[in-house]
């Protein structure tokens, strides 16, 4: 529930839509979002035996607020220039 209420999926089904800024792909964006999202599966899946599950859901849930609500400021803005909109996809 956490995850649906977190406003991530709708991040991820609206890329192409948020990605496709002006003349820009939204290829590139979508691809490292897709790489990265596998990646940090894998290495999450790997320390929740070490660590616990409830640690890593507080630091990632803590993690997943700030970073939506600074993406949410930039979209708000509409100011999606080219170092804004790297931070972005950085951002999410």
């Amino acid at each position: 529930m956490f995850q649906q209420l977190t406003g991530i999926n709708l991040i991820i089904f609206y890329s192409s839509k948020l990605f496709s800024n002006g003349n820009r792909s939204p290829a590139i964006p979508n691809m490292i979002f897709s790489l990265l999202n596998m990646i940090f599966s894998f290495i999450s899946g790997t320390i929740v035996d070490k660590l616990g599950r409830k640690i890593l859901y507080l630091i990632g849930s803590g993690l997943m607020a700030i970073f939506l609500i600074i993406t949410g400021i930039f979209f708000k803005d509409g100011d999606l220039s080219n170092s804004n909109y790297m931070l972005i996809v950085i951002l999410i």
